[in-house]
């Protein structure tokens, strides 16, 4: 059973330390070279730990982050007290005030890619980036064809690997169309770092079987 409660426990003790990030995502990140003068903005930031991470690891306090899941944003106030933090659907909050600042560094990491509007979530997050900022996703991503239907491929959100519960959909892209839709967005660069490998144990979905 998925409650917004095993949610946040489980945020409120992982992923605030630098080490305990992906590879890949210390890679992008380490690229990018945030630094005490970059304004982050973090798409379902959880507890807002990249924000902990970031200041201790490059001294970057210029931290906000929207989150769905009330506990967890109660604990990122709590955790991270220098962050700013709204709590909501982010296509729902988008017009405020908070979110129509220009940030340096817009980050999603596991976020809009689980999201069922998955290309509204792509551009909207690139309206927020500055001119010379960056947009930092995470994405699962394939040279078959995409699944994006989350009857076909979901994952079941929690954390002991069991099958039941709550869904989230279970994205894997083509890269070819990936690509495609990065260009409709005109960066003037993509810088790309990850890995193959299996889905989450907690995934149903057609691909690797």
């Amino acid at each position: 059973f998925f409650s917004e409660t095993s949610l946040s426990k489980y945020y409120a003790n992982h992923r605030f330390c630098w080490n305990k990030f992906y590879p890949s995502e210390r890679k992008v990140i380490q690229w990018i070279k945030p630094d005490d003068q970059t304004k982050i903005l973090d798409i379902s930031c959880a507890c807002g730990g990249l924000g902990f991470a970031l200041l201790k690891r490059f001294g970057s306090s210029m931290y906000s982050g929207v989150e769905m899941n009330k506990k967890c944003i109660e604990i990122a106030k709590n955790k991270v007290p220098w962050g700013r933090f709204l709590q909501g659907d982010f296509l729902a909050l988008n017009k405020k005030k908070f979110l129509l600042r220009p940030y340096h560094l817009v980050v999603s990491l596991s976020g809009i890619d689980w999201n069922i509007e998955f290309s509204k979530m792509l551009k909207k997050s690139w309206e927020l980036v500055q001119p010379g900022g960056y947009l930092l996703l995470s994405v699962r991503l394939t040279t078959g064809a995409s699944t994006e239907e989350i009857s076909k491929s979901y994952q079941f959100v929690r954390f002991d690997g069991k099958k039941i519960g709550q869904k989230a959909p279970y994205r894997v892209l083509n890269g070819s169309y990936f690509g495609t839709l990065l260009r409709g967005l005109k960066p003037q660069r993509l810088l790309a770092y990850g890995f193959w490998g299996k889905p989450s144990p907690s995934a149903a979905t057609p691909f690797f079987r």
